[in-house]
C-alpha cells in the first residue's frame, strides 16, 4: 500500500502541469533556449562585482573555470547550487584562485554589483574562514 502511494506520488510529480495551471506573475514569459554543444561566446560582456565591464575571456587563462549561473537574491535553488559548489570543493587539495576559478554569473538583470560582492564574500567565508575573494 505504501509503495503504491509513493509510486503514485512520483508519477504525479513527473506529469506535466496542465495548460491551465497558473504560473506566478514573475514566471510569465520566462524561458530558455537550449543550445547544446554550442560554445559560450567568450567576448560576451558582463559587469563584475565592481560594476566594471568584463568579458568571459578575461577569466579564461591557464586555469580551469567552474561556472555557476544563478540569481544572487534567489531564496531557494540558486543558494543550494552555490552551497553545493562550496561543499564539493572543500575536501579537494585544489584551491580556488590557485588551481581554478569559480565564476558565478547572475541571470537576473535586476541584480547589482553589490549583490555579486555580497554573494562572493558570503561563499568565500563559507568555503573557509581564511579564504579571501580571490578565485
Amino acid at each position: 500500500m505504501i509503495r503504491t502511494s509513493i509510486l503514485a506520488c512520483l508519477f504525479a510529480c513527473l506529469l506535466p502541469a496542465s495548460p491551465d495551471t497558473k504560473l506566478p506573475r514573475e514566471l510569465n514569459g520566462i524561458g530558455f533556449d537550449q543550445k547544446l554543444d554550442a560554445p559560450v561566446p567568450l567576448d560576451t560582456v558582463f559587469r563584475d562585482e565592481t560594476g566594471q565591464a568584463v568579458t568571459l575571456r578575461q577569466y579564461f587563462h591557464d586555469k580551469p573555470i567552474i561556472p555557476a549561473t544563478v540569481y544572487y537574491r534567489c531564496p531557494m535553488l540558486c543558494s543550494q547550487i552555490l552551497s553545493g559548489v562550496v561543499r564539493g570543493l572543500r575536501p579537494l587539495s585544489l584551491k580556488p584562485g590557485r588551481d581554478f576559478e569559480v565564476v558565478a554569473i547572475s541571470i537576473s538583470p535586476d541584480e547589482t554589483p553589490q549583490d555579486a560582492t555580497a554573494k562572493r564574500d558570503q561563499y568565500s567565508r563559507s568555503y573557509s574562514r581564511t579564504a579571501g575573494p580571490t578565485g
